[in-house]
């Protein structure tokens, strides 16, 4: 068996892959008896990434004599012994300048390239193109014509063609070509080795620190003659002796074998590199060959710097927004892509409600990334952490989890205060005016964090008016749940008061925030004014009043009427009188509490007979309270009351009082032409104490005159008084018998009044029930001057018109009576039948 072995180096693709190509002749390779030609092709060590993929051959023959040929005994096979054989089924194609991606016969690959000497005689098709389906780097095949013999002229002056894919995701596309000439006889001996180290099966790969590594060492003869001696020694790891590959186990390297070496090691940190040094010799020439590798000692690592509002461990005031930064530092010596950043929401022992900041695409060494997360502050000590992760792989497909936590906390801060205000220890209470006020303000801090500088004011009882409002105190600190109490101290004004306490703070938290604290609590008290008033007046029939003149004799009823002229009811209300009489209670105490409450007088009375000359007795009237801090208090008054006790002159007719002027004109200068005679009085009547000054109901003005009905001659018509006003003339015509109007009967009626009149002035007892229907008679029959729906007694005024004749039934009738009211008539007689006799009957009411 002869030999020829070359190398297929024309480059036609993008890149140029070495093909070493041995031909052997003259043996029978099919066992059909007549010699056939075996070619072998392989991937040049040289060339050989570990990746190249030789998809098929193309080729011609001498004179194109493709009549009868064969291609069988197809052998393929991958290099390194670490990738997966393709398991494409080869394919052939045979005929004379046919063969070609373009032409008759298609190969299955592509032939074309510059200067390429398509079409070619014959194809064969080792593998599919892509990755998917596994690689060839070695092919044998077998060249035969059944019954015919080959020999080398078969393929001397041929050319050939060699394509070749990439299988690692590049595009590189190998298209190698080949001339061979004329071969002579056996080879010229060229001794060659070649060695390729790979590191986990790669160069400059990054590796996990501590992780394991394997070098692998390809020793390949490039030459065509075996060698012997062949030693491999690392320039790091030292000799290495364990190997695999001599098929034939006679030590030599031939040419067609691929001893491989390995050498395990463990990753360090950092850059690495070391070298495999490859020895051999040949008939005494030393052939050498050396391969560098390197990894990366990938050690990752990163921090992470949790941080709330820019701080840790400060007070924050509950509703304020909350920052959480997320700082993650790359602080190992390898780039990191994809990092998650979480955060345990506070709750380690829970992972459900984990939630997730963010991710950071890439962390170059030693550079860092802020991610944030906003919220809201909550009530108390809050702490969560975050949590940056990462799982690494390095370039061996070797991974690893990273994890950094970093806890952060703030304290959620609630100030919060409270205010007790009391008066004398309480509220609501009566306190006596005048008695001194304790006011107590107790702040309690009832929030979760401690205060200072606590102001307390008051509004000293003017909510609306703040200009008035004063400092009680200021309270330096208060520690959470402490209560402390200032004072202040005044004294009880008379009536409902109250007045509001306010405590107020300004906190400020850790990180600036302001929040206003405030809490107010009103307090009051009722300043009692416990005061009684008594008002005393003699009662003479239907006179009331005090300085009155009674007539010698007559009954004397004093009247005591006691009132509650303070703001409190009183207890044991107590009537005396100085000159020995007995007040007794009549009336007065409505709901029978046996207090005098605010709304109720109370009427005593006491009895006695009128003497003669001036009389005074007093009335005091003296009550208790005590307010509700059992302060007591005994409030009392006193009031005189006084008459002069007259004799009696006796009823006199209208003429006399015609006649006698002076007794009732009002002038004291003319009282000598009476004073001192028998049956007169001793001064004139219309003087004090019945003021001559009288006001006219009717304009409101002060004139001399007379006003009838005016019981308690005090001048004035009181409340429940009904009166007719006459002027000094007016009721000096009146008297005048010769002034009566004929045909109006009310001149009649009214002589008659103004004498009775007259003798009640003089202190004579008197039928004022009769003088009542009269005055209220001629009311009805007199015009209404000031629109009280009442006559003002005027006859003159509007004469004709109210002029009520003798033959009115007004004035006279069977009945005695009309419209209500006795008539004219019937009233004149009884006032007539007085002022004769001095006598009266029964009076009607």
């Amino acid at each position: 068996m002869a030999t020829y072995s070359t190398i297929f180096n024309q480059q036609f693709g993008s890149s140029n892959e070495p093909i070493n190509a041995l031909f052997e002749f003259d043996q029978d390779f099919t066992g059909d008896g007549s010699n056939d030609i075996q070619v072998t092709l392989s991937l040049n060590p040289g060339a050989n990434s570990g990746t190249e993929d030789m998809l098929g051959v193309a080729f011609h023959v001498a004179n194109n004599a493709v009549s009868g040929l064969q291609i069988g005994d197809i052998v393929r096979s991958e290099q390194s012994n670490t990738q997966t054989l393709s398991t494409f089924n080869p394919t052939v194609v045979i005929g004379a300048n046919q063969v070609s991606d373009s032409g008759p016969l298609n190969p299955g690959f592509n032939t074309s390239g510059s200067g390429s000497a398509e079409p070619y005689d014959l194809g064969i098709k080792f593998s599919e193109q892509g990755s998917g389906e596994g690689i060839v780097q070695t092919a044998t095949f077998v060249i035969s014509k059944p019954g015919a013999p080959l020999d080398k002229s078969l393929v001397e002056n041929t050319n050939w063609w060699v394509r070749l894919q990439s299988t690692n995701g590049g595009g590189d596309s190998a298209k190698t070509g080949g001339v061979i000439g004329t071969i002579t006889g056996g080879p010229t001996p060229n001794p060659s080795i070649f060695i390729d180290k790979v590191t986990n099966g790669a160069d400059g790969v990054n590796i996990l620190v501590n992780q394991p590594i394997t070098w692998t060492y390809t020793v390949s003869n490039t030459g065509n003659v075996p060698l012997s001696g062949v030693s491999l020694t690392d320039d790091k790891e030292g000799i290495i002796t364990n190997f695999s590959g001599d098929a034939n186990t006679n030590t030599l390297l031939d040419t067609n074998e691929v001893w491989t070496y390995t050498k395990t090691g463990t990753a360090q940190a950092g850059n690495y590199s070391n070298t495999g040094n490859v020895t051999g010799t040949y008939n005494g020439t030393p052939v050498t060959a050396s391969d560098p590798s390197s990894y990366f000692g990938a050690a990752p690592a990163f921090t992470i710097e949790k941080l709330t509002n820019g701080y840790d461990g400060k007070d924050i005031l509950t509703g304020q927004p909350i920052t959480w930064t997320y700082k993650v530092t790359n602080t190992g010596n390898i780039d990191l892509t994809n990092l998650q950043v979480k955060d345990d929401n506070g709750t380690p022992a829970n992972t459900s409600d984990d939630f997730v900041v963010g991710s950071i695409a890439s962390l170059p060494v030693g550079s860092n990334q802020t991610l944030q997360k906003a919220s809201t502050a909550i009530t108390g000590a809050y702490a969560n952490i975050g949590t940056a992760s990462n799982t690494y792989t390095d370039g061996s497909g070797n991974s690893t989890p990273l994890s950094a936590t970093d806890p952060s906390n703030y304290f959620g801060a609630n100030p919060a205060l409270t205010i007790n205000k009391l008066t004398n220890g309480f509220d609501g209470k009566a306190i006596l005016a005048g008695q001194p006020i304790t006011w107590t303000y107790e702040v309690t801090n009832t929030g979760n964090v401690n205060l200072t500088n606590v102001e307390v004011k008051d509004d000293n009882g003017t909510p609306l008016n703040t200009s008035d409002d004063f400092v009680v105190g200021t309270i330096a600190s208060l520690a959470s749940g402490q209560s402390t109490t200032v004072q202040k101290t005044s004294t009880a004004v008379a009536g409902p008061y109250a007045n509001i306490g306010t405590a107020s703070n300004t906190y400020t938290d850790g990180v600036g925030n302001h929040t206003n604290v405030s809490a107010t609590d009103p307090s009051n008290y009722f300043g009692a004014r416990p005061s009684i008033n008594i008002e005393k007046v003699t009662d003479n029939s239907s006179v009331q009043g005090d300085a009155l003149l009674i007539q010698q004799g007559s009954p004397v009823t004093w009247i005591y009427t006691v009132t509650n002229t303070g703001n409190v009811p009183l207890s044991n209300v107590q009537v005396t009188d100085d000159k020995g009489v007995v007040p007794i209670y009549s009336s007065g105490d409505t709901n029978q509490d046996g207090k005098l409450d605010l709304t109720e007088s109370w009427v005593y009375n006491a009895s006695g007979t009128a003497i003669l000359g001036g009389y005074q007795n007093i009335g005091t009237t003296t009550g208790s309270y005590t307010d509700g801090l059992n302060n007591p208090a005994t409030p009392t008054a006193s009031d005189p009351s006084s008459y002069t006790g007259v004799r009696s002159l006796g009823a006199r007719t209208p003429g006399f009082w015609q006649r006698w002027t002076d007794v009732w004109d009002g002038n004291a200068s003319n009282d000598s032409s009476f004073a001192g005679k028998s049956d007169f009085p001793t001064s004139d009547i219309l003087l004090s104490p019945y003021s001559a000054a009288t006001v006219d109901p009717v304009t409101g003005q002060t004139a001399l005159g007379i006003l009838v009905g005016d019981y308690n001659r005090n001048g004035k018509t009181d409340a429940g008084e009904n009166t007719v006003f006459y002027t000094l003339q007016e009721a000096q015509t009146i008297v005048n018998a010769n002034q009566k109007v004929q045909q109006d009967v009310r001149y009649t009626i009214d002589r008659s009044l103004v004498a009775s009149w007259l003798n009640f002035l003089a202190v004579n007892p008197a039928p004022t029930g009769d003088m009542n229907q009269a005055i209220t008679w001629l009311q009805t029959y007199t015009p209404d001057e000031n629109g009280d729906g009442k006559g003002d007694g005027n006859l003159s005024l509007q004469a004709s018109t109210f002029r009520v004749p003798a033959s009115s039934p007004a004035w006279a009738n069977a009945t005695n009576t009309y419209n209500g009211l006795p008539t004219g008539e019937a009233i004149n007689g009884k006032l007539d039948y007085y002022n004769n006799t001095g006598k009266f009957g029964t009076q009607p009411i």
